[in-house]
Order: structure tokens, then sequence, then C-alpha cells
């Protein structure tokens, strides 16, 4: 299969336009990449069937943006560019006129934002996210939205460092106890508070449990270990009292009388 060709595409005016497609590599940004949401396999599976049957549309690019090192790093389009290079599909590109990395992160939201397919919490997370990077755009309302935003947004990031999953994972994670149960906000705000190793330990408790545990008593049962953890240490580190009949040191010896002390008892008290 050639790894370039031209794709003509015929307008509503009638006009006609030659687009280039290639097989190239693009940069994949870490930070770039928390902001988008996990799509289910089914999406993923319809989304690889549509390319695979139609090839990639050239009227829908994947845009781009050119960073100080001069590499093209994706902004929109990751899933498609992943099934693109599987699949060794040639695509085309947009390169978007974007100031820093700042300005990058703001238009990946912007992009997230227009989309219909996220719940309430997706949206919030996302409102925090643009509240962050551009305050002066929200007043009012907006600005009491914003900050409320924020504060849930720092959690769920805060968190996800801390325990190693996706700020997306946490906003969908179900332990598998009920359909529709996710985390709570009064879960979230006590999460957030815990230590960064007992974030991961609640976590660890969770995932690893086979009939499907609640954050709430993943933090219960963490913090019971640590006390009884703390009560183990003191029990081996505590003095150990000599006298008592349990210890296998024995009763504490007496000392010795002092010579010059009279004795505590006559020749004639013993031999009668």
């Amino acid at each position: 299969m050639s790894t370039t060709k031209t794709v003509q595409i015929k307008y509503g005016d009638g006009t006609v336009e030659d687009i280039e497609q290639s097989i190239e590599t693009l940069v994949v940004d870490p930070e770039f990449s928390t902001i988008f949401p996990k799509v289910d396999e089914r999406t993923m599976h319809f989304l690889t069937q549509s390319i695979l049957k139609h090839g990639f549309y050239p009227t829908d690019p994947i845009l781009c943006w050119m960073d100080p090192q001069g590499q093209k790093v994706i902004v929109d389009g990751h899933l498609r560019y992943a099934i693109c290079q599987q699949y060794q599909i040639p695509f085309n590109t947009k390169i978007l006129e974007l100031a820093d990395r700042d300005a990058v992160i703001d238009k990946i939201i912007e992009i997230q934002c227009r989309r219909k397919n996220y719940n309430y919490r997706e949206q919030e997370y996302l409102y925090g996210k643009l509240y962050v990077l551009d305050q002066t755009d929200f007043s009012g309302e907006f600005k009491k939205m914003g900050k409320k935003a924020q504060q849930f947004t720092e959690k769920i990031d805060t968190i996800a460092q801390n325990t190693g999953f996706t700020p997306w994972f946490l906003l969908e994670f179900n332990p598998k106890t009920e359909d529709e149960y996710r985390i709570s906000d009064r879960e979230l705000s006590m999460l957030s508070k815990l230590p960064p190793e007992q974030q991961k330990l609640v976590f660890d408790k969770v995932t690893q449990s086979k009939r499907g545990k609640k954050i709430i008593t993943a933090m219960k049962e963490v913090k019971r270990d640590i006390e009884d953890q703390k009560d183990r240490e003191r029990q081996r580190y505590d003095p150990i009292d000599p006298n008592d009949p349990r210890s296998e040191l024995g009763p504490m010896p007496t000392e010795p009388d002092d010579p010059a002390d009279p004795p505590a008892w006559t020749e004639e008290e013993v031999f009668f």
C-alpha cells in the first residue's frame, strides 16, 4: 500500500480541491492526552470499521500544533491517528496557529466542550480546566460556576496524580457495586484530603475487591488498617515490665542489703 495518495474533493459550489494524504509520525503529548476521555471498545470498533471501509475523511483533518522544536503535536484526532498508524492508512493534517502550550490546552478544551457526549461531571471537569486557563471570560454567575468547577477539577487532577489513574478514569469510575454508582462529591472531598499513599491504598482495595466496594468503605478499611498497624508498633516498642509473670525475663532481682545496715533478724530469733 502506498504511504502517500491524493484525494480529490468536490464542493457544493462546483470547485474541486486536491488534498494530499500520507502516513507520517505525529507527537502525542502526554499532558494533552489526559484532557481527552477514554472511549469504550464499542465506539473504538465503529470508528475503526468506518475508517477501514471509507478511508480517512480529508475534510476532517487531524489538528496539530507546531511546537518550538518543529514537531507536529496532535491537538485533536488522537483516536483517528492511532487507527491510521495501526492499519497504515494515509491521513491529512491541519496546522493551528497557537502561541504556546496553554493556548493548545485552551483549544483542546474548547473543542471537547462543543461535543455533546459528556455527562455533567465530565463537563464540570472541562469547565474547571477552562476557568483555570482564562478567567477573564467568566463573570457573574459564570464566575461562581467556574470557581466551583475549578475546585472539582483540582481534586480530580490531584487524586489522578497520586494514584496513577487518568482523570477520565476517575470521572467514570464504577467499582461494580451498583450500576449508577460513581464517586460522590463527599467521597471525592474526603479522598483528596488523604495523603497520597493512602489514596493509592484506597483504590487498591476497591479495584482488588471481587464483589465491588465503594470508596467510603475502602477509606474506612484503610483507616482501620493504619490504626491496627500503629497498635502493633506500640506493642512492639513499649518497655516490658519484667515483674509481669508473662515476661520471659522473670521477676526483677532484689538488691543485696548494705552491710552497714543492721540485720533484719537476730541469732536468738533464728536459733532458739
